[in-house]
Protein backbone atom coordinates (compact mmCIF):
# COMPACT_ATOMS: atom_id res chain seq x y z
CA UNK A 1 0.00 0.00 0.00
CA UNK A 2 1.63 3.10 -0.86
CA UNK A 3 0.57 7.02 -1.50
CA UNK A 4 -1.68 8.55 1.37
CA UNK A 5 -3.13 6.06 4.08
CA UNK A 6 -5.96 6.30 7.00
CA UNK A 7 -7.47 4.26 9.46
CA UNK A 8 -9.94 2.15 8.57
CA UNK A 9 -13.32 3.89 8.85
CA UNK A 10 -14.67 0.28 10.25
CA UNK A 11 -12.41 1.16 13.76
CA UNK A 12 -11.31 3.27 16.55
CA UNK A 13 -8.09 4.29 18.28
CA UNK A 14 -7.51 5.18 21.54
CA UNK A 15 -4.64 5.92 23.57
CA UNK A 16 -3.58 6.06 26.87
CA UNK A 17 0.06 6.79 27.66
CA UNK A 18 2.06 4.99 25.57
CA UNK A 19 -0.86 2.36 25.21
CA UNK A 20 -2.60 2.40 22.20
CA UNK A 21 -5.78 0.34 21.72
CA UNK A 22 -7.45 0.35 18.08
CA UNK A 23 -10.94 -1.60 18.10
CA UNK A 24 -12.88 -3.38 15.68
CA UNK A 25 -13.97 -6.61 14.60
CA UNK A 26 -11.04 -7.84 16.79
CA UNK A 27 -8.73 -5.02 19.10
CA UNK A 28 -5.11 -4.11 19.01
CA UNK A 29 -3.42 -3.36 22.13
CA UNK A 30 -0.32 -2.11 21.50
CA UNK A 31 1.94 -1.45 24.46
CA UNK A 32 5.00 1.23 24.21
CA UNK A 33 3.87 2.37 20.98
CA UNK A 34 6.14 4.51 18.80
CA UNK A 35 5.56 8.01 20.15
CA UNK A 36 6.09 9.06 15.90
CA UNK A 37 2.66 6.48 16.11
CA UNK A 38 0.87 8.30 18.91
CA UNK A 39 1.52 11.75 17.89
CA UNK A 40 0.34 11.17 13.94
CA UNK A 41 -2.38 9.16 14.95
CA UNK A 42 -4.82 12.21 14.71
CA UNK A 43 -3.24 13.32 11.33
CA UNK A 44 -3.62 9.19 10.70
CA UNK A 45 -7.48 9.07 11.04
CA UNK A 46 -7.65 11.78 8.43
CA UNK A 47 -5.36 10.17 5.87
CA UNK A 48 -1.65 10.88 5.88
CA UNK A 49 1.47 10.21 3.60
CA UNK A 50 3.13 7.05 4.08
CA UNK A 51 6.46 9.33 3.90
CA UNK A 52 5.15 11.91 6.93
CA UNK A 53 4.08 8.74 9.40
CA UNK A 54 7.30 7.50 9.09
CA UNK A 55 9.15 10.69 8.80
CA UNK A 56 10.41 10.46 12.66
CA UNK A 57 13.62 8.94 14.22
CA UNK A 58 11.28 5.91 15.17
CA UNK A 59 10.53 5.10 11.52
CA UNK A 60 11.36 1.28 12.27
CA UNK A 61 9.30 0.60 14.74
CA UNK A 62 6.36 2.60 12.67
CA UNK A 63 6.78 0.38 9.93
CA UNK A 64 6.58 -2.73 12.00
CA UNK A 65 3.30 -1.34 13.48
CA UNK A 66 1.84 0.04 10.41
CA UNK A 67 2.27 -3.22 8.72
CA UNK A 68 0.74 -5.06 11.72
CA UNK A 69 -2.54 -2.74 10.99
CA UNK A 70 -2.22 -3.17 7.17
CA UNK A 71 -2.38 -6.92 7.79
CA UNK A 72 -5.75 -6.89 10.43
CA UNK A 73 -6.80 -4.55 7.39
CA UNK A 74 -7.38 -1.60 10.30
CA UNK A 75 -6.08 1.07 7.85
CA UNK A 76 -6.48 1.37 4.09
CA UNK A 77 -5.72 3.93 1.09
CA UNK A 78 -7.37 7.06 1.30
CA UNK A 79 -10.61 7.24 -0.48
CA UNK A 80 -10.42 8.64 -4.26
CA UNK A 81 -10.72 12.69 -3.97
CA UNK A 82 -13.83 12.85 -6.27
CA UNK A 83 -15.83 11.28 -2.86
CA UNK A 84 -14.01 14.04 -0.43
CA UNK A 85 -17.13 15.91 0.34
CA UNK A 86 -20.23 14.15 -1.44
CA UNK A 87 -22.91 12.01 -0.24
CA UNK A 88 -21.15 8.52 -0.67
CA UNK A 89 -17.31 9.55 0.96
CA UNK A 90 -18.23 7.81 4.72
CA UNK A 91 -20.01 4.38 2.19
CA UNK A 92 -16.70 4.57 0.39
CA UNK A 93 -14.58 3.97 3.60
CA UNK A 94 -17.36 1.35 4.61
CA UNK A 95 -16.34 -0.38 1.44
CA UNK A 96 -12.59 -0.05 1.81
CA UNK A 97 -13.21 -1.22 5.77
CA UNK A 98 -15.07 -4.16 4.13
CA UNK A 99 -11.88 -5.37 2.25
CA UNK A 100 -13.29 -4.01 -1.39
CA UNK A 101 -11.20 -2.03 -3.53
CA UNK A 102 -13.43 1.25 -2.89
CA UNK A 103 -13.39 2.97 -5.59
CA UNK A 104 -14.01 0.23 -7.89
CA UNK A 105 -16.91 -1.26 -6.06
CA UNK A 106 -18.45 2.56 -5.82
CA UNK A 107 -18.45 3.09 -9.03
CA UNK A 108 -19.89 -0.26 -9.45
CA UNK A 109 -23.14 0.91 -7.28
CA UNK A 110 -22.98 3.79 -9.29
CA UNK A 111 -23.28 1.89 -12.94
CA UNK A 112 -26.16 -1.10 -11.89
CA UNK A 113 -29.38 -0.88 -13.33
CA UNK A 114 -31.99 -1.34 -10.60
CA UNK A 115 -35.68 -2.18 -11.15
CA UNK A 116 -38.34 -1.76 -8.11
CA UNK A 117 -41.40 -3.56 -8.73
CA UNK A 118 -43.71 -1.81 -5.70
CA UNK A 119 -43.02 1.40 -4.21
CA UNK A 120 -45.07 0.60 -0.78
CA UNK A 121 -43.40 -0.38 2.35
CA UNK A 122 -40.85 -3.04 0.93
CA UNK A 123 -39.65 -1.04 -2.40
CA UNK A 124 -40.03 2.62 -0.95
CA UNK A 125 -37.68 1.78 1.68
CA UNK A 126 -35.42 0.18 -0.63
CA UNK A 127 -35.61 3.18 -3.26
CA UNK A 128 -33.87 5.50 -0.34
CA UNK A 129 -31.54 3.52 0.61
CA UNK A 130 -30.07 2.82 -2.70
CA UNK A 131 -30.68 6.36 -3.64
CA UNK A 132 -28.64 7.39 -0.68
CA UNK A 133 -25.82 4.54 -1.39
CA UNK A 134 -25.33 6.14 -5.15
CA UNK A 135 -27.85 3.94 -7.36
CA UNK A 136 -28.02 6.12 -10.03
CA UNK A 137 -29.87 4.25 -13.18
CA UNK A 138 -33.61 2.83 -11.74
CA UNK A 139 -36.87 1.45 -13.16
CA UNK A 140 -39.79 2.05 -10.83
CA UNK A 141 -43.27 0.40 -11.60
CA UNK A 142 -46.49 0.79 -9.07
CA UNK A 143 -50.10 1.35 -10.13
CA UNK A 144 -51.24 2.79 -6.79
CA UNK A 145 -51.58 6.15 -5.48
CA UNK A 146 -50.35 7.38 -2.16
CA UNK A 147 -52.80 7.29 0.67
CA UNK A 148 -52.78 8.65 4.13
CA UNK A 149 -51.88 4.99 5.98
CA UNK A 150 -48.71 4.88 3.52
CA UNK A 151 -47.10 7.55 6.01
CA UNK A 152 -46.30 5.58 8.32
CA UNK A 153 -44.22 3.26 6.60
CA UNK A 154 -43.15 4.54 3.01
CA UNK A 155 -41.01 7.49 3.89
CA UNK A 156 -40.47 8.96 0.81
CA UNK A 157 -43.55 10.20 0.64
CA UNK A 158 -44.91 13.53 2.39
CA UNK A 159 -48.63 14.63 3.36
CA UNK A 160 -48.13 16.66 0.21
CA UNK A 161 -48.21 13.63 -2.40
CA UNK A 162 -51.76 11.84 -0.94
CA UNK A 163 -53.43 11.08 -4.33
CA UNK A 164 -50.68 11.69 -6.97
CA UNK A 165 -49.31 8.33 -8.83
CA UNK A 166 -46.63 7.00 -6.42
CA UNK A 167 -44.18 6.55 -9.36
CA UNK A 168 -44.60 10.38 -9.80
CA UNK A 169 -43.87 11.36 -6.25
CA UNK A 170 -40.82 8.80 -6.06
CA UNK A 171 -39.81 10.56 -9.71
CA UNK A 172 -39.12 13.75 -7.22
CA UNK A 173 -36.96 11.82 -5.06
CA UNK A 174 -35.19 10.30 -7.59
CA UNK A 175 -34.63 13.98 -9.33
CA UNK A 176 -33.28 14.94 -6.02
CA UNK A 177 -30.93 12.32 -5.47
CA UNK A 178 -29.78 10.96 -8.53
CA UNK A 179 -28.95 13.50 -10.76
CA UNK A 180 -27.39 12.40 -14.09
CA UNK A 181 -28.70 9.06 -14.15
CA UNK A 182 -31.70 7.15 -15.87
CA UNK A 183 -35.39 6.69 -14.54
CA UNK A 184 -37.24 4.75 -15.74
CA UNK A 185 -41.22 4.65 -14.42
CA UNK A 186 -44.93 3.03 -15.07
CA UNK A 187 -47.51 3.48 -13.58
CA UNK A 188 -49.20 0.18 -13.96
CA UNK A 189 -50.64 -2.92 -11.81
CA UNK A 190 -48.89 -5.79 -13.26
CA UNK A 191 -49.66 -9.59 -12.16
CA UNK A 192 -48.31 -11.91 -14.85
CA UNK A 193 -44.91 -12.46 -16.70
CA UNK A 194 -45.75 -10.59 -20.13
CA UNK A 195 -47.06 -7.71 -18.10
CA UNK A 196 -43.72 -6.87 -15.72
CA UNK A 197 -42.23 -7.30 -19.47
CA UNK A 198 -44.45 -4.62 -20.54
CA UNK A 199 -43.81 -2.42 -17.63
CA UNK A 200 -39.98 -2.59 -17.84
CA UNK A 201 -39.47 -2.91 -21.53
CA UNK A 202 -36.49 -0.63 -22.67
CA UNK A 203 -34.65 -1.10 -19.27
CA UNK A 204 -31.94 -3.66 -19.56
CA UNK A 205 -31.50 -4.01 -15.52
CA UNK A 206 -29.16 -5.94 -13.14
CA UNK A 207 -31.38 -6.76 -10.48
CA UNK A 208 -34.97 -6.71 -9.74
CA UNK A 209 -36.00 -5.67 -6.07
CA UNK A 210 -39.31 -7.54 -6.17
CA UNK A 211 -41.60 -5.62 -3.45
CA UNK A 212 -44.78 -6.25 -4.65
CA UNK A 213 -47.35 -8.57 -2.76
CA UNK A 214 -50.81 -8.45 -4.88
CA UNK A 215 -51.95 -10.29 -6.45
CA UNK A 216 -50.20 -12.77 -3.54
CA UNK A 217 -48.48 -15.69 -4.72
CA UNK A 218 -48.96 -15.35 -8.14
CA UNK A 219 -47.18 -12.24 -8.21
CA UNK A 220 -43.85 -13.66 -7.12
CA UNK A 221 -43.95 -15.88 -9.69
CA UNK A 222 -44.52 -14.06 -12.34
CA UNK A 223 -41.38 -12.04 -11.46
CA UNK A 224 -38.94 -14.99 -10.93
CA UNK A 225 -40.41 -16.39 -14.39
CA UNK A 226 -39.03 -12.99 -15.74
CA UNK A 227 -35.89 -12.60 -14.26
CA UNK A 228 -35.32 -16.27 -15.46
CA UNK A 229 -36.41 -15.28 -18.63
CA UNK A 230 -34.28 -12.19 -18.81
CA UNK A 231 -31.22 -13.36 -17.07
CA UNK A 232 -31.85 -10.95 -13.92
CA UNK A 233 -30.71 -11.22 -10.75
CA UNK A 234 -33.79 -11.14 -8.44
CA UNK A 235 -34.32 -10.68 -4.38
CA UNK A 236 -37.49 -9.99 -2.08
CA UNK A 237 -38.35 -8.56 1.14
CA UNK A 238 -41.47 -9.31 3.40
CA UNK A 239 -42.99 -7.85 7.31
CA UNK A 240 -45.42 -10.08 9.07
CA UNK A 241 -46.86 -9.09 12.46
CA UNK A 242 -44.23 -11.13 14.91
CA UNK A 243 -41.46 -11.51 11.83
CA UNK A 244 -39.94 -10.01 9.19
CA UNK A 245 -37.31 -12.18 6.20
CA UNK A 246 -35.18 -10.74 3.60
CA UNK A 247 -33.79 -13.03 0.17
CA UNK A 248 -33.29 -14.39 -0.91
CA UNK A 249 -30.77 -12.71 -3.50
CA UNK A 250 -31.05 -15.15 -6.61
CA UNK A 251 -28.31 -14.95 -9.29
CA UNK A 252 -30.89 -16.59 -12.59
CA UNK A 253 -29.38 -19.72 -12.36
CA UNK A 254 -30.63 -20.33 -8.38
CA UNK A 255 -33.75 -19.19 -9.79
CA UNK A 256 -35.59 -22.15 -10.91
CA UNK A 257 -35.00 -24.54 -7.66
CA UNK A 258 -36.88 -21.48 -5.59
CA UNK A 259 -39.38 -21.21 -7.84
CA UNK A 260 -40.44 -24.76 -7.40
CA UNK A 261 -40.49 -24.90 -3.65
CA UNK A 262 -41.43 -21.11 -2.95
CA UNK A 263 -44.81 -21.91 -2.04
CA UNK A 264 -43.50 -24.61 0.58
CA UNK A 265 -44.66 -24.46 3.98
CA UNK A 266 -41.70 -24.93 6.00
CA UNK A 267 -40.24 -21.97 3.47
CA UNK A 268 -39.14 -19.23 6.40
CA UNK A 269 -41.25 -15.76 5.69
CA UNK A 270 -44.40 -13.99 6.83
CA UNK A 271 -47.84 -13.61 4.37
CA UNK A 272 -48.91 -10.32 3.26
CA UNK A 273 -51.09 -8.37 5.89
CA UNK A 274 -53.12 -4.96 5.81
CA UNK A 275 -51.96 -3.95 9.53
CA UNK A 276 -47.99 -2.08 9.07
CA UNK A 277 -46.06 -0.94 12.33
CA UNK A 278 -43.03 1.21 10.50
CA UNK A 279 -40.22 0.58 12.67
CA UNK A 280 -40.30 -3.24 12.00
CA UNK A 281 -41.29 -2.68 8.45
CA UNK A 282 -38.21 -0.75 8.21
CA UNK A 283 -35.48 -2.72 9.49
CA UNK A 284 -36.28 -5.81 7.19
CA UNK A 285 -36.54 -2.88 4.30
CA UNK A 286 -33.07 -1.45 5.23
CA UNK A 287 -31.29 -5.38 5.38
CA UNK A 288 -32.35 -5.89 2.39
CA UNK A 289 -31.47 -2.56 0.81
CA UNK A 290 -28.07 -3.31 2.60
CA UNK A 291 -27.52 -7.03 0.68
CA UNK A 292 -28.62 -4.95 -2.24
CA UNK A 293 -25.71 -2.60 -1.83
CA UNK A 294 -23.07 -4.91 -0.74
CA UNK A 295 -23.76 -7.42 -3.78
CA UNK A 296 -23.59 -4.67 -6.34
CA UNK A 297 -20.07 -3.50 -4.92
CA UNK A 298 -19.16 -6.99 -4.71
CA UNK A 299 -19.59 -7.86 -1.34
CA UNK A 300 -21.07 -11.81 -0.22
CA UNK A 301 -24.40 -10.79 1.44
CA UNK A 302 -26.25 -12.86 3.83
CA UNK A 303 -29.36 -13.17 1.88
CA UNK A 304 -27.25 -14.40 -1.31
CA UNK A 305 -28.83 -18.06 -2.08
CA UNK A 306 -30.81 -17.67 1.52
CA UNK A 307 -34.08 -16.44 3.32
CA UNK A 308 -32.92 -14.06 6.30
CA UNK A 309 -35.46 -14.14 9.22
CA UNK A 310 -35.91 -11.84 11.93
CA UNK A 311 -38.07 -12.75 15.12
CA UNK A 312 -39.17 -8.95 16.38
CA UNK A 313 -40.33 -9.74 20.27
CA UNK A 314 -36.65 -11.45 20.86
CA UNK A 315 -35.13 -10.29 18.32
CA UNK A 316 -33.61 -12.78 16.80
CA UNK A 317 -31.99 -13.44 13.59
CA UNK A 318 -31.86 -16.32 11.70
CA UNK A 319 -30.03 -17.63 8.20
CA UNK A 320 -32.13 -20.48 6.21
CA UNK A 321 -29.61 -21.41 3.41
CA UNK A 322 -31.68 -22.58 0.05
CA UNK A 323 -30.05 -26.37 -0.77
CA UNK A 324 -29.06 -27.19 -3.78
CA UNK A 325 -28.41 -23.50 -5.05
CA UNK A 326 -25.40 -23.23 -6.87
CA UNK A 327 -22.99 -20.98 -4.79
CA UNK A 328 -25.04 -21.80 -1.36
CA UNK A 329 -23.13 -21.39 2.09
Amino acid sequence: MSGRIRLSGGVTARVRGSTLSVHGDEVLVIEHAPPSLIDRLPCLVEGVSRAELLGGEDAEDVAEMLALLERLGFVHGDPPERFRGSAVERQVEYWAARGLSADAAQERVEAARVGILGLGGVGGVVLHHLLAGGVRNLALVDGDVVTAHNLNRQLIFRPRHLGRPKVVAAAELVGELAQGGRLHTAQCFVETEAQIAAAFDGFDMDLLVMAADTPPGTIRLAALDWCLASGTVYCEAACGLGQGAWGPLLEPANIPAYRARQAAVDLPGPAPMRASFGPTNTTVSAMLAGDVLGHLAGLEVPCANAIVAMDFGCPAIRRHPLDGAEGAP
